[in-house]
């Protein structure tokens, strides 16, 4: 499965990292190389993960203060200077399920794709502004489906319609007009969405 760097998609517009998913990014880093019992200091992580020494205080703090992570000592001396503080999750604190979801969600590995949403034009259809959307490309597009479809160059999320030879993509919000090519107009049904994946504010 692959991440489509084309954060795309309901109004056309892309959308841009925000400093709330660069702290998730570099929140996930961290987690990745602590877990499950490693034990580094500050600054082993800030060489590991190539972020800054402000960028890994920040996150390190927070997730102190959410009691994630804990102090567990002085880390071995490197010779002069201060030594660092060792750092590493709680498991006393943290419980975790771990689930696939590459079993759950995705059939055809090398045609599957995530795509971010920006925009409202399909939130009656339980998509929203935010989302991740795992498209598959070796799918063949059928009427009412779901689909990402590229339209002059842009892609858009809509419900595709297909009958008595017509094809056109309709929102899931009345306040979104219906798009239907004109002449000289391409459109082309570039996946099937076969999820949505939602982040709950923290």
């Amino acid at each position: 499965m692959s991440y489509l760097g084309l954060n795309t998609t309901t109004d056309d517009h892309a959308a841009k990292a925000s400093p709330a998913d660069v702290r998730r990014k570099n929140r996930q880093l961290i987690f990745r190389l602590l877990f499950p019992t490693n034990q580094y200091s500050r600054a082993e992580l800030g060489r590991r993960t190539g972020l800054s020494r402000v960028a890994v205080s920040d996150v390190v703090g927070r997730m102190l203060e959410e009691g994630l992570l804990r102090e567990t000592g002085q880390a071995p001396s490197g010779g002069k200077g201060k030594r660092g503080t060792l750092l590493s999750i709680d498991i006393d604190r943290l419980r975790i399920i771990s689930i696939d979801l590459t079993q759950e969600l995705v059939t055809h590995p090398q045609a599957t794709f995530l795509l971010r949403v920006s925009g409202e034009s399909m939130r009656e259809a339980g998509i929203f502004d935010g989302d991740m959307l795992v498209v598959n490309k070796a799918l063949k597009p059928r009427h009412g489906q779901v689909v990402v479809a590229v339209v002059d160059g842009e892609f858009t999320v809509k419900y595709l319609y297909q009958r008595s030879g017509r094809v056109k993509l309709k929102a899931a919000n009345a306040t979104y007009p219906d798009i239907t090519p004109k002449d000289g107009q391409t459109l082309e049904v570039w996946g099937v969405v076969t999820a949505s994946i939602k982040r709950f504010p923290a």
